[in-house]
């Protein structure tokens, strides 16, 4: 099995549906698999499926590749009529953040760097781990506090 393959966590709904290998990076195709997803305000469990769509975002490298993860995921219609968000869109928590465009490994990695070497060179340091940001993202990384 690939080292990329043993990163994935097992629980967290995901199917691998595709891995392309191109010369100069690793692209993994996952589609959630949950039947349902909890709303963000209300806390209601809803199995209704709005659509889906697709997102992107970086994780660390693996065999010297940049890895880019293509997430099939969607969004769920709230079946609590008093909620104010109709529509919203599943979560992996312990993938990645809301809005997020790197995985939580690769902010953690970032937030690492930004520790022990700051913005400039951590910057540096990072392009050299084929983890590249700019200073600024890794002195934000540092300052914010890790909740998991």
């Amino acid at each position: 099995m690939s080292p990329l393959l043993n990163t994935l966590p097992g629980c967290l709904g995901l199917r691998l549906d595709d891995l392309i290998l191109t010369e100069n990076t690793t692209v993994v195709l996952l589609v959630s698999t949950a039947p349902s997803a909890t709303g963000p305000r209300c806390g209601t469990l809803s199995d209704r499926v709005h659509s889906h769509y697709r997102r992107t975002v970086a994780d660390l490298p693996c065999q010297d590749r940049p890895v880019a993860w293509r997430l099939v995921v969607r969004r769920f219609r709230c079946v609590d009529p008093s909620c104010p968000r109709a529509i919203f869109c599943e979560r992996i928590p312990a993938l990645l953040d809301a809005h997020a465009r790197s995985t939580a490994r690769r902010t953690a990695a970032h937030r690492a760097i930004g520790f022990a070497r700051g913005g400039e060179a951590g910057a540096r340091l990072a392009e050299h781990l084929d983890i590249p940001t700019n200073p600024d993202t890794l002195r934000r990384r540092a300052r914010v506090r890790h909740t998991g």
